[in-house]
């Protein structure tokens, strides 16, 4: 690909010599020239000028990913697919296996006891508990919250996106949408809203 932001192009072919030579041909990804431009788009003023140039990181990020996934082989040693719910090694004798923990004899995780003694808490103060969402949409995660379309949060180099284009939540605002929604007659009556919202964070660092 060819491009037209001098910057760019000259990292493109830094990286592109790079990858040759890599034998960790991911760790290109990480490698600070390409960090380097993606900061450099926070420091361009709002505009066509960052668009364009937020768009040519992007399509010199999925270049290199396209040539990275091209050069892996495959190899037929492990061409054999493990079940990753088997519950024991296969290869050891059945007397010598270890017996399955029933559901009984389990406990509750120590951060869920946590969490529910921290709600408890905010209930009693009035607070209304909203649970988030563990993959969610592009529009709640970020359009409705005023990321720009250029904005790095967006790159699955920064955020972990399905192939079904839903996002596990970089932030902890995904909710904000559907709450203000939710609770749009109280706040059109002058009246105040008390949520928490508790959930989880999926970060690439």
């Amino acid at each position: 690909m060819e491009y037209k932001i001098p910057e760019i192009a000259k990292v493109a072919k830094q990286l592109k010599q790079q990858l040759e030579k890599a034998n960790d041909k991911r760790s290109i990804l990480r490698a600070p020239e390409l960090t380097a431009l993606y900061d450099r788009i926070k420091e361009l003023s709002a505009g066509d000028a960052r668009a364009k140039f937020g768009k040519e990181v992007n399509a010199l990020k999925n270049e290199l990913q396209q040539l990275i996934d091209s050069s892996q082989i495959p190899n037929s040693k492990f061409q054999i697919p493990i079940d990753v719910t088997a519950p024991f090694d296969v290869n050891t004798a059945p007397e010598n296996r270890p017996s399955l923990l029933l559901a009984e004899n389990g406990s509750k995780h120590p951060l869920m006891t946590e969490l529910e003694q921290v709600l408890e808490i905010f209930g009693r103060m009035g607070f209304t508990a909203v649970e988030s969402k563990e993959l969610d949409d592009d529009y709640h995660m970020f359009t409705s919250l005023n990321f720009p379309p250029e904005h790095p949060a967006r790159d699955d180099y920064d955020t972990f996106v399905t192939d079904e284009e839903l996002i596990a939540p970089a932030h902890t605002s995904t909710m904000q949408n559907r709450v203000l929604k939710g609770y749009k007659r109280e706040l059109e009556a002058g009246r105040g809203i008390r949520v928490v919202i508790p959930g989880r964070v999926f970060r690439n660092e």
